[in-house]
């Protein structure tokens, strides 16, 4: 069966920040983005259901904190956190969308 959704597989840089304010912005990089959420590489640790907030831009369209909630998150054998979020305020879909069809298409 077929996703229905447009889903951008490329490396692009990506920033992950925290709303608790003890805890430090970590670097990563995307491995797979929808309309809905992002599949990504770390190595800052990360728990299933914890908030973050994900930056990134993709050719001249920058995406700044977009409100999201990991839903699966495990380490693998090189240290390396790989995880899947769901977006919880989903970033401007219609710009989003536009850019994923574009680099898709």
């Amino acid at each position: 069966m077929r996703r229905r959704v447009v889903r951008l597989s490329q490396w692009i840089p990506l920033l992950i920040t925290y709303p608790e304010r003890e805890l430090q912005d970590s670097w990563g990089h995307l491995l797979d983005l929808s309309l809905f959420g992002a599949r990504f590489q770390t190595r800052a640790p990360l728990k299933r259901g914890q908030e973050i907030f994900l930056s990134f831009s993709i050719g001249e369209n920058f995406f700044q904190k977009i409100r999201s909630r990991t839903v699966r998150a495990r380490r693998d054998a090189e240290g390396y956190w790989l995880a899947g979020a769901e977006f919880l305020e989903p970033p401007e879909k219609k710009r989003l969308k536009d850019v994923l069809v574009r680099l898709v298409g």
